[in-house]
């Protein structure tokens, strides 16, 4: 499986070396220039269809050509799976929140029964 997946990421080394380059020549810049703006977007397409073209199997790591702010191509970029992970961290922080009251009364109640048994 993994083989199947090499030459993909050998794909996306060859294309995140030309994104670092690109990112390079604008990253102290105050106005990204038209042309500039036009190579990233270009790289983010040929990231995109690397992604593509590999079923899932990888993501991409694009940059914004606005605000040059990385952002994810891939499988687990779809809003289903976005809304999915929302409502799993906050199930996890209500589960938690509620395991930590509830584990502070079995310990008031395992402390109530130690001094019982004594």
């Amino acid at each position: 499986n993994n083989e199947a997946v090499k030459p993909f990421e050998n794909k996306l080394k060859q294309l995140y070396a030309e994104q670092n380059k690109l990112y390079k020549q604008v990253k102290d810049l105050k106005v990204i220039p038209q042309d500039l703006r036009k190579k990233i977007e270009f790289n983010n397409k040929k990231i995109s269809t690397v992604v593509d073209l590999a079923g899932g199997r990888v993501q991409g790591l694009q940059l914004d050509e606005f605000t040059l702010k990385p952002k994810v191509y891939g499988r687990d970029t779809c809003p289903w799976t976005i809304k999915q992970k929302e409502y799993f961290d906050k199930w996890d922080k209500v589960a938690s929140a509620c395991f930590k009251s509830e584990r502070a009364r079995l310990a008031k109640y395992g402390a109530c029964v130690r001094q019982i048994t004594r």
